[in-house]
């Protein structure tokens, strides 16, 4: 469910008032980064690495977003705005555009702020996904909105729940459209494939594996660890599937802001969902919600 307001700059105004100047470079050139950060009644999850990120992917895309205005409190207006929309648990999607121009590349002024919240609807369920040899993240340093790529994979595959990106040259497990991936493996080790340059790394899959590794950060509100052994680890994708017809993979795991579900089949083929992998997720639940308990 979308909310009824917006934030423009610094000023929350009614959603259907908001708007996007027809000539700002991120709606002309995809000159945009951007970020989408849970809330519970207005307490942001983990919003010091959400600015992280977009202070890190403005670097890697030479965007000042500093001079953005209203960028000093946006996460005060971020925080007001999940108030304001009235949803209990809701998640903000933020973009950071580069701004106005005359129709090239450059901006003839700062960089402008949005922010839009819906009601966050948790997917937990399996997962039925497909694969994709053709297409993979486009400047994974940068968190933009640039998904073509995957929207052409989903739209060829037909619309599954998602689609998981497969390096066409290595074979590699890399990442689905919009989730880092985890692998369960029988003998109670965590593997997840190492960031590079065609990876992501998602705030949720830094969250999963700090909690994994039991990190100081994480431990108090964590709990006991469910995996002795965590290992970021490439994955061929045809070991994965043998592995997983011959019981030594368990479960495999994608993680986003809004997703944290098991994977219910791949192409088609059936998925084992183990005890550990169901435990895995609720783990992170679990810290979520003391998460939110701790800060509230």
């Amino acid at each position: 469910m979308l909310g009824h307001l917006a934030l423009v700059g610094e000023d929350i105004k009614n959603f259907k008032e908001a708007g996007v100047p027809l000539n700002d470079i991120g709606f002309t050139r995809g000159v945009v980064v951007c970020t989408a950060i849970e809330a519970y009644k207005g307490i942001l999850f983990h919003e010091e690495k959400h600015k992280k990120r977009l202070l890190e992917s403005a670097g890697a895309a030479r965007m000042p977003i500093e001079k953005a205005r209203g960028f000093e409190k946006l996460f005060q207006n971020l925080s007001r705005l999940a108030v304001k929309s009235r949803f209990r648990e809701s998640v903000t999607y933020v973009y950071i555009t580069g701004g106005s121009g005359s129709g090239g590349l450059k901006a003839g002024g700062r960089p402008n702020i949005y922010a839009f919240t819906v009601k966050e609807t948790r997917k937990n369920k399996p997962m039925a996904v497909a694969t994709t040899h053709n297409y993979w993240r486009s400047l994974p340093g940068i968190k933009s909105t640039f998904y073509l790529p995957g929207y052409i994979a989903l739209t060829d595959a037909g619309w599954p729940d998602d689609v998981i990106y497969i390096d066409h040259a290595t074979n590699e497990v890399l990442e689905s459209v919009t989730k880092n991936i985890f692998v369960v493996r029988r003998d109670a080790q965590l593997q997840t494939p190492p960031i590079h340059g065609k990876i992501l790394n998602g705030i949720t899959h830094q969250i999963f594996l700090g909690i994994a590794r039991e990190d100081k950060e994480y431990r108090e509100l964590s709990g006991p660890p469910v995996f002795p052994c965590v290992e970021e680890a490439s994955i061929k994708f045809g070991d994965l599937m043998k592995d997983a017809l011959g019981g030594e993979v368990t479960g495999v795991v994608l993680a986003s802001t809004t997703t944290v579900a098991p994977v219910g089949s791949i192409n088609g083929i059936k998925m084992p969902i183990s005890r550990k992998t169901k435990d895995f997720c609720e783990q992170f639940l679990r810290y979520r919600e003391a998460y939110y308990v701790k800060y509230k």
